[in-house]
């Protein structure tokens, strides 16, 4: 059956190598020069520890075992850079916020952990009491908010319709609050799947065997 869809990023490069959906719209957040179509994940660790393969074995911080930006994509990153999956329960900590990671790995609480590249200059780089304490290891590609992924049995003048029709409700004055409920969008921005080459070739780094994981 003829399916549209809003897919996380995860979601998204699995229909991809299943070759089920098509791009055609990312949710945008923000204004001017804060908008953004994504997030990306930094590795922050205590200093002394400046690659990802030294992570290996170390106690690992994160918000929890769903947060896309502390667990999910540092996950991904490690298994890229040819680390085995983070398991044994000794070496992970779970704490209630970013800042809270942070001042994990100051303190040497923590050895490493994930925060939103966005937030690497407020909550490392500008406090020089943790900068001193900390650096950055690894920056991840940018993992988009929500991706509209179309079947391609969908013909393209209705495809057109029907981007134009999201596009159109993200503008109005009255629609744009109730679809916000849904996507949390300030717009809405066009997609091809050249621009989202960079995820799905990190994803595939990964060694994951992609037509799996939608199973």
């Amino acid at each position: 059956q003829p399916a549209l869809a809003w897919l996380s990023a995860g979601a998204y490069v699995v229909a991809n190598a299943k070759n089920c959906g098509h791009p055609q719209l990312l949710v945008r957040r923000g204004t001017g020069s804060t908008a953004s179509t994504g997030a990306a994940a930094t590795i922050i660790a205590r200093r002394g520890i400046d690659s990802l393969t030294a992570i290996d074995g170390r106690i690992f911080c994160r918000v929890n075992n769903k947060d896309t930006i502390s667990w999910f994509i540092p996950s991904l990153m490690m298994q890229a850079a040819g680390l085995k999956p983070i398991s044994d329960p000794k070496t992970i900590k779970d704490y209630a916020k970013p800042a809270d990671l942070v001042k994990a790995v100051a303190n040497s609480t923590c050895d490493a952990a994930a925060i939103d590249e966005a937030s690497v200059k407020e909550l490392v780089t500008d406090n020089t009491s943790v900068s001193a304490k900390v650096s950055t290891v690894a920056t991840s590609v940018e993992f988009p908010y929500a991706i509209l992924t179309a079947s391609s049995d969908i013909p393209l003048a209705a495809l057109d319709l029907l981007n134009a029709e999201f596009v159109r409700q993200s503008k109005d004055r009255l629609l744009k609050p109730k679809l916000a409920e849904l996507l949390g969008q300030s717009s809405l921005a066009t997609v091809t799947i050249a621009d989202l080459q960079p995820l799905i070739e990190f994803v595939a780094s990964t060694g994951q065997d992609l037509t799996q994981l939608g199973n």
